[in-house]
């Protein structure tokens, strides 16, 4: 998958859903961008370290610890591989869903200033602003992060359901409705996708089996 932003090549339709670069609805064409499942995100870990990170990341989607047990485990992989930044992404998830906001938009912060690629943190941080009602800075970060030439489908999924959450407190359904729909074809297992589809088909904006298999 690929895109432009050129006038010239900025037509046609990926699955009949346009995608939204800055804010701007455009088409995707093929030549720039690559969806792909083995893109990975930061430094190369020691085997040690590495197992440490999967027994947090696998903690962290058991829910067997508590959100601050599974932010200690975070900071403890951040001292041993500090350039590792994935880790302080999950860090900055578990202090959201510990209630320490303040902390976790300043990583956020940092990630996106340094990592612009890494639209896990870019799409998080969009959540918090359109939350907090602070819109003027989700329209910042929406006017400068730009889909990257190669980028993870979950990474991509994340980014647009963000969007979701974006033009609806905008009250922009075309543009909502199309970042949902373009969500579904790259990470619909997102959390938060299954409840939008609920509520979308309740408010009469989809048909009920829009997404059957």
């Amino acid at each position: 998958i690929a895109l432009s932003t050129r006038p010239d090549v900025a037509e046609g339709e990926l699955d009949g859903h346009p995608i939204l670069i800055k804010g701007e609805r455009v088409h995707l064409k093929l030549g720039k961008v690559k969806v792909d499942h083995s893109v990975k995100y930061g430094c190369e870990l020691s085997d040690e370290v590495y197992k440490l990170y999967e027994k947090a990341v696998d903690a962290n989607h058991e829910g067997s610890d508590t959100f601050a047990e599974q932010a200690e485990r975070f900071r403890e992989i951040i001292k041993l591989a500090p350039d590792y930044f994935p880790a302080r992404f999950n860090l900055a998830v578990n202090l959201i869903n510990s209630g320490l906001l303040d902390e976790a938009e300043e990583i956020l912060d940092e990630l996106v200033a340094n990592h612009p690629e890494y639209l896990f943190a870019a799409g998080t941080l969009l959540e918090m602003y359109v939350l907090s009602a602070r819109m003027e800075e989700a329209d910042s970060l929406m006017a400068k992060t730009e889909i990257p030439a190669l980028v993870h489908p979950e990474a991509l999924g994340v980014w647009l359901i963000a969007q979701v959450r974006y033009y609806k407190e905008k009250n922009n359904t075309e543009e909502m409705l199309s970042c949902f729909r373009m969500a579904y074809m790259y990470f619909p297992s997102h959390p938060m996708w299954e409840f939008y589809e609920d509520e979308f088909i309740e408010m009469g904006l989809i048909d009920e089996d829009e997404f059957d298999d």
